[in-house]
């Protein structure tokens, strides 16, 4: 409601097709049309930029390369913690997972692991 006690409404075409305000409903549509076509760019453009982002997060995220001795050692706690097998790095799935999240890594060997275990004790 407006200082004057009107709403919204009472610029707009009432019965007969009279209209309370005529100045006012020029100047309302004009407002409207533009606040609409406001919004379709604006949405156009946040549609247009998420789209961009996805793609640019997707190579920083490949692009960041983990050393091999990082790799190794994540490994290795993995290992230790959850009480795996040393045989858990030949399974092809365990080598998937680890090529898959960093492609130019090799998955270390099981007597690596034995070995580097030994060393910690």
């Amino acid at each position: 409601m407006s200082a004057h006690g009107h709403t919204w409404r009472s610029c707009l075409p009432i019965e007969g097709g009279k209209r309370k305000h005529p100045s006012k409903t020029n100047q309302y549509h004009d407002i409207i049309t533009a606040a609409c076509h406001h919004r379709k760019v604006t949405a156009s453009k946040l549609s247009a930029s998420k789209q961009a982002k996805l793609p640019d997060m997707m190579l920083a995220a490949t692009s960041k390369r983990v050393p091999q001795t990082t790799v190794d050692t994540l490994v290795i706690n993995f290992i230790c913690e959850s009480l795996q097998p040393f045989a858990v790095v030949e399974q092809p799935a365990f080598k998937e997972l680890i090529t898959t999240l960093q492609p130019q890594a090799k998955v270390i060997s099981r007597s690596t692991v034995r070995g580097r275990m030994l060393l910690m004790t």
